[in-house]
């Protein structure tokens, strides 16, 4: 089994962490980060795109060849994370808790961990696994939705 610590926000240091974790190098074109599988990890790719005002997506299409966990360790509030799973299936669990949630091909989780409590994916070894992750950054995010949220009563 081999972890992967993401120490990072937003989406570029997150792929210039696993980049470095996983001794390789990785393309930046505008707001697109991208970074190839190292042959004597597996194959495949993780890319990411920023958008403006927190919101992010991260694509992995990824063959293992051991266990292969990504811990997020980020020191202040987590994303939320919409993730779904279109081929293989893929562990999910919150840092701070042993609680698996599994995302089977097809199917989604949206994730939100309390306060600075990091989440943690869990790849099969030998197995494709392609997954999206939309991820919004609260602190970002949240101020420049405050009208309708007061508009709304917070509902």
């Amino acid at each position: 089994m081999r972890e992967i610590i993401v120490q990072s926000l937003p989406i570029g240091e997150v792929i210039k962490d696993i980049a470095s974790e996983l001794s390789t190098s990785y393309k930046r074109s505008c707001y697109f980060y991208e970074l190839e599988i190292p042959a004597k990890y597996g194959k495949g790719w993780i890319r990411g795109i920023q958008f403006e005002q927190g919101f992010a997506l991260l694509n992995y299409d990824c063959h293992f060849f051991e266990e292969m966990i990504i811990k997020f360790t980020y020191d202040m509030i987590h994303p939320v994370k919409f993730i779904h799973c279109y081929k293989g299936n893929v562990v999910h669990r919150f840092e701070n808790e042993n609680v698996k949630h599994i995302v089977d091909q097809y199917k989604n989780i949206v994730v939100s961990s309390k306060k600075n409590n990091g989440h943690v994916l869990q790849f099969k070894p030998n197995e494709r696994t392609c997954i999206c992750s939309i991820e919004i950054e609260r602190k970002k995010f949240v101020p420049k939705i405050g009208c309708l949220l007061k508009e709304y009563n917070g509902e």
